[in-house]
């Protein structure tokens, strides 16, 4: 066996060479935390803190680093990687007691191992925000708190926020970080108040060092939630505990949230993020490539990222089959490949998503009335019900905006599809017929589109 003196060295030497050939994002995320084990007549044995890197390794750059340690050990080996999750690069210390496995944390926190700062492409769009999420990791609950983060769908919001939840994490292993939807929050609060166990609940959500609530639009007109999460907002504020919010709209814009709610929403720091630019959408595909060990030329990059001006998720979506498809054929990512993949996803989506003419057939047909009656100006109760549960399906299911629901509507005010789409969510919040009939019809379309 060779001395722990001397894999060091070799390690040392090896690291070098791999930093000057892999990603900063690659390097930063995969190999700053391995730590060299053993080395044994020619079988090198590594360890990483958690199953999340070792898969990546194993996947991108376990050829590199198997190419550089033959070079420097002038001789062939076999490298063998393993998990240990007190492992986290040379410098971590044996501690007298056992740390959390990063994966545990993670699971616990409720974060995805996707969404790390280092995968984060900074652009024009985000620079502001980006910088914002910096200063709460270096001063979590005492700069920017709470950091209201809003944007339209799709522009990384949640990666940004996941983001300050791992970097926390990876510094500060004991903090209790808390990521939860803002739909996932509303639904533990009503089954508190329905199973009597309001403490619980409030012990689950008192009690983080870092509270990260995503689409908190979603507390609109639920007004006990508000209340829950207006109490829940002050106790950790006071307790100087760090909040990250997230929304597709500044917090003066959510005009049915509680005036007090809206005010502690703007007392820290807002930062909007933009959709990105070409420059950015390519540089995402680029570090996306690289993360995978995937080679994409800068022509078919260019192509790929100008069919995406606005949603970062559907890029990523479209750049994962394209890598799929490249794969699976054995062939380069081409520009006749893109277009060809690009097609075959329209046509899926196309074939997907139904359209206001099939969702208020659908609903005319369930109440037993004919589609025509929806869309003309009657007010009885036996069409303006079935009328307003077509509009929110068709908001919510046909990708059509408020404007465009009016005017299929006969020309109706925008105002009358948000009447129509609020009433049909408290519906659906307070359970009945009407929430019933809405599962159904939604379950109904979803099966057509498979």
């Amino acid at each position: 066996m060779t001395s722990s003196n001397n894999l060091a060295d070799v390690w040392d030497q090896v690291v070098s060479d791999v930093k000057a050939e892999a990603t900063t994002s690659q390097f930063e995320a995969l190999i700053k935390p391995i730590r060299p084990l053993s080395l044994e007549g020619q079988k090198v044995h590594l360890a990483v803190p958690s199953g999340f890197i070792k898969e990546n390794l194993e996947r991108t750059l376990k050829a590199m680093l198997l190419r550089h340690l033959e070079r420097v050990l002038k001789t062939t080996i076999e490298l063998f990687i393993q998990v240990e999750p007190q492992a986290q690069g040379r410098s971590v210390e044996s501690s007298t007691e056992p740390a959390e496995a990063p994966d545990a944390l993670m699971t616990r926190a409720n974060l995805n191992p996707k969404y790390h700062m280092e995968y984060y492409v900074v652009g024009a769009n985000n620079k502001f925000a980006h910088a914002a999420a910096l200063a709460v990791v270096k001063s979590p609950g005492e700069v920017y708190n709470p950091l209201f983060l809003w944007g339209a769908v799709g522009v990384g919001k949640t990666h940004l926020m996941q983001a300050i939840g791992h970097r926390i994490l990876q510094a500060q292993p004991r903090k209790k970080i808390m990521y939860v939807t803002a739909e996932t929050f509303t639904s533990e609060w009503i089954d508190a108040l329905r199973e009597a166990s309001t403490k619980e609940f409030q012990r689950k959500y008192r009690t983080p060092d870092l509270l990260l609530i995503d689409d908190v639009q979603f507390f609109e007109l639920k007004e006990q939630t508000q209340e829950a999460f207006f109490h829940t907002f002050n106790e950790l504020y006071q307790k100087r505990k760090q909040i990250v919010l997230t929304s597709d709209r500044p917090p003066k814009a959510l005009n049915r949230l509680q005036d007090r709610l809206v005010n502690r929403f703007e007392s820290g720091l807002t930062a909007d993020i933009k959709a990105p630019d070409l420059e950015t959408r390519e540089a995402i595909l680029r570090e996306l490539a690289d993360r995978h060990g995937i080679t994409i030329e800068a022509a078919p990059t260019s192509y790929l990222a100008r069919q995406f001006t606005s949603n970062i998720r559907e890029l990523e979506g479209s750049f994962n089959r394209v890598a799929a498809y490249a794969s699976v054929h054995k062939t380069s990512i081409t520009i006749p490949l893109v277009e060809a993949v690009l097609e075959d996803i329209k046509r899926q989506d196309k074939k997907k998503t139904p359209s206001a003419e099939t969702i208020t057939q659908s609903v005319a047909e369930y109440f037993q009335l004919k589609k025509e009656d929806l869309l003309a100006k009657r007010q009885d109760r036996k069409v303006v019900v079935p009328r307003q549960i077509a509009m929110y399906l068709i908001y919510e299911m046909a990708g059509l905006t408020l404007k465009q629901i009016g005017s299929f509507f006969g020309k109706k005010d925008h105002s009358t599809v948000i009447h129509a789409c609020d009433k049909i969510k408290r519906e659906l919040e307070e359970g009945g017929s009407i929430a019933e009939t809405v599962k159904f019809l939604k379950l109904k379309f979803k099966e057509m589109g498979e």
